[in-house]
């Protein structure tokens, strides 16, 4: 059995330019691991409705030639069993201030054994983690995307702003 890492650099495809895999697929290719061309993970804590808290952890890209963005998958749609829905927010779209190299600052009501006891049975690695303050944005997704009702009724809720890793709903 092949015990070699499985992630593989991510590239580019655009216009006619061919998957330099071979596969003559056009787009970027299933099983490739995007996050490693993120510059930094920062690590969010949320507090849901219901008084559960998350450690999140968000992606952040800065691409040549292109605004920065923000990877995120709404916990609210996790918890409620949809699939994990990305969200991406766009440097000039929304504002937003990462620092990868600020650690942030320690969580409300936690130790640093708390968040190294989660951040070790959820899997999450923290390096390369930095400081994240954004301002309101929330889940575009559809709680029920056959359930057809006006004005954003059926909207995902999760609509939040970060201070300094700190996710408050707003």
């Amino acid at each position: 059995m092949n015990q070699a890492p499985s992630s593989k650099s991510a590239f580019q495809i655009t216009g006619d330019v061919a998957d330099p895999s071979g596969t003559g697929a056009r787009g970027m290719s299933a099983g490739y691991d995007l996050s490693t061309a993120a510059i930094g993970h920062p690590v969010i804590w949320w507090k849901g409705s219901g008084g559960e808290e998350k450690l999140l952890t968000f992606d952040v890209y800065a691409p040549p030639d292109a605004p920065k963005y923000i990877m995120i998958h709404c916990p609210v749609c996790a918890l409620a069993g949809r699939k994990k829905e990305a969200i991406r927010i766009i440097e000039g779209h929304k504002a937003f201030e990462y620092d990868p190299l600020t650690p942030p600052p320690m969580y409300p009501g936690w130790s640093d054994t708390d968040v190294y006891g989660v951040l070790v049975t959820d899997g999450i690695d923290i390096k390369g983690g930095g400081r994240l303050s954004t301002e309101p944005f929330r889940c575009t997704w559809d709680e029920k995307p056959d359930l057809k009702r006006a004005f954003g009724l059926q909207q995902c809720t999760w609509h939040v702003s970060i201070t300094n890793n700190v996710a408050k709903n707003a």
